[in-house]
């Protein structure tokens, strides 16, 4: 069976605190599938937003690339990863600039990713649930991983505002991950922190159960909202058809 994508969203609030939002998101069609992406501008680094958006920019190319994915993915990431080096050169108010990116590659019902950074990549499946398909490129999420920290309690915890790999000055290689197989039914989230270090996987699940995706990301973000948004909040979703 042939899956189609039955509907994506992409969107970005700035939160009730930040005077600027320095996360962008992106999502379009393409004839195979699709490509959802958020980025995360680095905080207390002049320049966040605009790193954020050349990540999401280079992540356009991904809907013409004819290549394998991960080949893709890799060219992506290092376009990404040129802009911002060579506006830092020639500009020193930004020469620390930094940001995250997560994008997903979606072809014939099967779905790769590119994660560097602390957003993430999800797998919604009904009557499953939520399931991450990324690690947090963080001090938290390094604990986390190493089973020294539980994940409810890394969203409270300082070590996760503290990138350990990141589009910026300092060399670090993203994950490239995938295939992913998708079924009918099944919603591919991606977030920034501003989402998952306010909200629970449960409280995420629970806003994405039964709903599309735009749906769920209004939903989400009234969630975000109750909490006090202390960030800005970056979200890219899609639903699989049958």
């Amino acid at each position: 069976m042939v899956l189609r994508i039955a509907s994506i969203v992409a969107t970005t609030d700035q939160g009730l605190v930040r005077a600027v939002n320095e996360d962008a998101a992106y999502a379009a069609l393409t004839p195979e599938g699709a490509v959802l992406a958020v980025a995360d501008g680095m905080g207390g680094h002049p320049g966040g937003d605009i790193a954020s958006a050349f990540a999401i920019a280079a992540t356009e190319g991904l809907r013409t690339c004819e290549e394998v994915p991960e080949a893709c993915l890799d060219r992506a990431w290092r376009a990404a990863l040129t802009a911002v080096r060579d506006l830092a050169a020639q500009d020193a108010s930004v020469a620390t600039m930094g940001t995250t990116l997560t994008a997903a590659l979606v072809r014939g019902g099967r779905a790769w990713l590119l994660h560097i950074g602390d957003s993430r990549g999800y797998l919604y499946r009904p009557g499953i649930g939520l399931r991450a398909l990324t690690t947090d490129h963080s001090l938290a999420g390094e604990a986390v991983s190493s089973g020294a920290l539980d994940a409810d309690a890394a969203r409270d915890d300082a070590r996760r505002h503290v990138l350990t790999r990141a589009i910026g000055p300092r060399d670090a290689q993203p994950d490239i991950l995938g295939p992913q197989e998708l079924a009918a039914g099944d919603r591919l989230l991606l977030l920034t922190d501003g989402v998952t270090g306010v909200l629970s996987d449960g409280e995420i699940a629970a806003a994405v159960e039964g709903r599309s995706p735009r749906d769920a990301a209004t939903e989400l973000l009234l969630a975000v909202h109750v909490q006090g948004a202390p960030d800005n909040s970056g979200i890219a979703m899609l639903e699989v058809g049958a």
